[in-house]
């Protein structure tokens, strides 16, 4: 499950698919299919505690109409998973959570004793046991 922050509204949605179109190797773009839950009607609601309802009998963008494109870039996502609530049926709680595994690495240091000559800036590729390459 995903969601996408649009004009002061938050839009979730569950991934149908991953796409990966591909340009002749020069650069590569993903797309996500998803199905919507309708977040202007029916298929969102607050509970007492403030938690945020979903109800994915009600989606937005069926694909009846062109402008009802499901997709969405990687970049456009956030990652949230839901849980099935078990007094109400077909209604699934939202939890937000933080990425994990990602790290700020700080600025790439290359060792001019293996690799002289070698600035960053010039490093390219990595071979086989990456280690960089110039």
């Amino acid at each position: 499950m995903n969601y996408q922050e649009a004009d002061d509204k938050t839009y979730f949605g569950k991934i149908n698919d991953v796409i990966e179109l591909d340009y002749h190797s020069e650069y590569k773009v993903v797309l996500f299919p998803c199905d919507w839950v309708n977040v202007n009607s029916r298929g969102l609601k607050k509970d007492k505690k403030g938690f945020t309802l979903l109800n994915f009998s009600h989606k937005i963008h069926e694909g009846a109409v062109l402008k009802d494109d499901p997709y969405i870039f990687a970049s456009q996502a956030h990652q949230v998973f839901s849980v099935e609530d078990e007094k109400d049926k077909g209604w699934a709680y939202v939890v937000r959570v933080k990425p994990r595994d990602t790290y700020r690495l700080g600025s790439l240091q290359v060792d001019d004793d293996l690799y002289p000559g070698c600035m960053p800036s010039d490093i390219r590729n990595e071979d086989e046991f990456g280690d960089p390459m110039c």
